[in-house]
C-alpha cells in the first residue's frame, strides 16, 4: 500500500504509512452508507501552522481526501530531515500532551553517518488517542 500522506516542507518531509487500510475503509463506507451518513475524510493538523512546500501561507491542517486513520491499526510516521542538526543543536523531538506519543518517536544521530537523517515512530491509533501532533518547521 502506498503512503497515506506525504507532507513536504522546506526543512523536512513527513511520511505516514500503514500496512493495509482498504478493508477498514470499505467497512466504514458500508456502515455509514447504511446509516445515511457521509464518509468523513482524515486530516492532519499542525500546531503551530506549518509552511508546506509549494505553499505561500502556513496551514493549520491538511485534508487527506479519504478516511485513513482507524482504531487498532498500526501506523508508521517518519520525519525525513533535509539536513542533520548542527553540532550542539538539540535533537528533533515531537511535543504532544500524551507522553506515550512523545516517547514513541526516535531520532538516531548514528543513522546520519549513513546518510539517513530521520525520526520515526510506530504507533496504534486508539479511540481515546487525541491524534494532533505539533510539528515545528525550522
Amino acid at each position: 500500500m502506498p503512503e497515506l500522506a506525504v507532507i513536504e516542507t522546506g526543512h523536512f518531509d513527513c511520511v505516514i504509512w500503514s500496512k493495509d487500510i482498504r478493508s477498514s475503509q470499505r467497512r466504514l463506507e458500508r456502515t455509514l452508507t447504511e446509516r445515511g451518513n457521509a464518509v468523513p475524510t482524515s486530516e492532519v493538523r499542525f500546531s503551530p501552522p506549518l509552511l508546506l512546500k509549494h505553499a505561500t501561507e502556513p496551514v493549520f491542517e491538511l485534508c487527506l481526501g479519504e478516511a485513513v486513520f482507524f482504531e487498532n491499526k498500526y501506523y508508521e510516521i517518519e520525519f525525513l530531515f533535509h539536513q542533520p542538526p548542527e553540532a550542539g543543536d538539540p535533537l528533533p523531538t515531537v511535543q504532544h500532551k500524551l507522553k506515550v506519543i512523545e516517547e514513541s518517536f526516535r531520532f538516531s544521530p548514528l543513522a546520519a553517518l549513513y546518510g539517513e537523517v530521520s525520526m520515526r515512530a510506530t504507533m496504534s491509533v486508539l479511540f481515546s488517542l487525541n491524534w494532533p501532533i505539533p510539528i515545528r518547521d525550522g
